[in-house]
């Protein structure tokens, strides 16, 4: 069973991110993926412990070459 949190979307949203390579999102997506990474930014530098598991994927996206 799936436990539902606050985050979910944010988790589902850096999936769907990781599946994607940057070439093949439209530039309408593009903007949406340069604004979750800006927000997510924001939200890591101090992350609330229900956000450590993103903020830890949002690391490891930046850190991806």
């Amino acid at each position: 069973m799936l436990m539902s949190s606050p985050l979910m979307p944010l988790h589902l949203g850096a999936v769907l991110i990781v599946g994607l390579s940057m070439n093949q999102l439209p530039m309408a997506q593009l903007q949406l993926f340069k604004d979750l990474n800006r927000e997510l930014g924001v939200l890591c530098q101090d992350p609330p412990r229900q956000a450590l598991s993103v903020c830890k994927l949002h690391s490891r996206l930046l850190k991806t070459p």
